[in-house]
């Protein structure tokens, strides 16, 4: 997402109940994401989850606000509300 958030969801979950949300992607480092990748392992196994430690900047979310609202509004005109949702199956190759 535009906004930088990370979440890890559960198929049988509505939308907007995410598992774990960390909204501030820009203050995330490299061993946050692998815990973040872990715990979404633990939970396809069934495994509780570890906590993973995040880190408070207070100016991470001003810094990147205005940005991320141009992407946000940018992104939903694409949105055709009368389509119904489909799957996507991504490859990188």
């Amino acid at each position: 997402q535009s906004r930088g958030t990370t979440v890890i969801h559960q198929r049988d979950l509505f939308p907007l109940q995410n598992i774990e949300l960390f909204p501030q992607a820009p203050v995330l480092t490299l061993e946050t994401y692998r815990n973040i990748g872990r715990n979404a392992a633990r939970y396809a196994k069934g495994d509780s989850p570890a906590p993973v430690p995040q880190i408070s900047d207070q100016m991470a979310r001003p810094k990147y606000q205005a940005i991320a609202a141009v992407f946000h509004i940018r992104e939903t005109e694409f949105v055709d509300a009368s389509k119904k949702p489909m799957d996507l199956e991504v490859r990188f190759n």
